[in-house]
């Protein structure tokens, strides 16, 4: 399910073409699971673990323009 919203995304433009389906979604899974990790240690606060794995995986880590 998730590498199928993932295709249809990379189809519509919003990821690099040249990257695999399944190279993205190991991205995700491992922004989820670093975020998991940061909270259960206190580096994170729970409520800002999905905004941040949003964020970083939507815009990576630059500099908004």
């Amino acid at each position: 399910m998730v590498s199928q919203v993932l295709k249809r995304d990379q189809d519509e433009g919003a990821f690099d073409p040249e990257l695999s389906v399944a190279w993205i979604e190991h991205a995700l899974y491992a922004l989820i699971r670093q975020g998991c990790e940061d909270a259960n240690r206190g580096d994170l606060l729970l409520h800002t673990v999905a905004p941040t794995v949003i964020r970083t995986f939507e815009h990576g880590i630059c500099t908004p323009d």
